[in-house]
């Protein structure tokens, strides 16, 4: 099996760390349209060493942290119910009717993704898939992000729903 090369796929990563990351946005569409149908490689040593450097540990307890606090906070107006983490979180699932609020995090520069769009283009498709789709806030909790952050997002979703 040949080794992937990730200098090639890197543009956005790298400029990011200098810029503002919604100036490398394109540059992530395109990285991301490479890699359709790749076929399986192994780990180039580029990718191996950056991922060797990093103190999973702390990244771990800081993304626990993180979510605790968003659930404290969030929990009684979160529509998602029975929320619990086992493992450590990827993002704070936080759905809500007020379909506005990606478009306003977003104004300020809180990027929320948005999963599953794909979803909407199926022929058959229930108001469940829908609701997840539009109504799905995956707040963001990583190692990157401090109290300070956490607060501000509570402050945008408070000071809007």
């Amino acid at each position: 099996m040949p080794f992937d090369e990730s200098y090639i796929h890197s543009a956005q990563l790298l400029g990011r760390t200098d810029k503002d990351a919604s100036l490398f946005y394109n540059e992530y569409k395109k990285a991301e349209q490479r890699l359709i149908n790749q076929p399986i490689k192994k780990m180039s040593t580029l990718t191996n060493k950056i991922l060797s450097s990093f103190d999973y540990e702390s990244i771990k307890q800081k993304r626990k942290e993180n979510f605790e606090y968003l659930h404290n906070e969030l929990k009684e107006i979160n529509l998602l119910e029975n929320i619990d983490i086992k493992s450590t979180p990827f993002i704070y699932p936080f759905i809500t009717n007020d379909v506005q609020l990606r478009e306003k995090l977003i104004k300020n520069k809180i990027y929320i993704a948005k999963y599953w769009s794909e979803v909407l283009d199926r022929d058959s498709i229930s108001n469940v898939e829908i609701d997840f789709v539009n109504k799905l806030m995956p707040l963001p909790i990583d190692q990157r992000y401090d109290f300070v952050d956490m607060y501000r997002i509570l402050k945008i979703i408070k000071d809007n729903i």
